[in-house]
């Protein structure tokens, strides 16, 4: 288990339906519906980045995770412009823009025993 891991793929997995997205590529999910004065309905999304995934599992028992982000700024969420049913961009304050690091503990299951 003692070692350094960079992950470069996320796979979800919702009932039947399997995704598998690269590092670096934008994926959206709906949100919601909404309908504009027209009385059109549609469909909003929220879109993320996925920032690269570095982890280091060291032999004390401790470890270190990184979220490594390109920076761009590319995390968005979909609003409607009511009056002309136009759906718009806005960025999301730069929030996941930033790489940041996690330390802890781990540990693993050995026959249902912690060790």
């Amino acid at each position: 288990m003692v070692g350094e891991w960079n992950l470069n793929t996320l796979k979800i997995t919702e009932g039947d339906t399997n995704s598998e997205y690269a590092v670096g590529q934008t994926f959206c999910e709906p949100t919601y519906t909404q309908e504009c004065k027209t009385g059109e309905v549609k469909q909003l999304n929220e879109c993320e980045t996925l920032p690269g995934i570095n982890i280091v599992f060291n032999q004390d028992g401790t470890y270190i995770l990184k979220f490594i982000s390109n920076g761009t700024g590319t995390d968005y969420y979909e609003g409607l412009n009511y009056e002309t049913c136009e759906v718009v961009e806005y960025l999301n304050n730069g929030e996941n823009q930033s790489s940041r690091e996690e330390e802890g503990k781990w540990s693993y299951d050995l026959d249902g025993e912690n060790q």
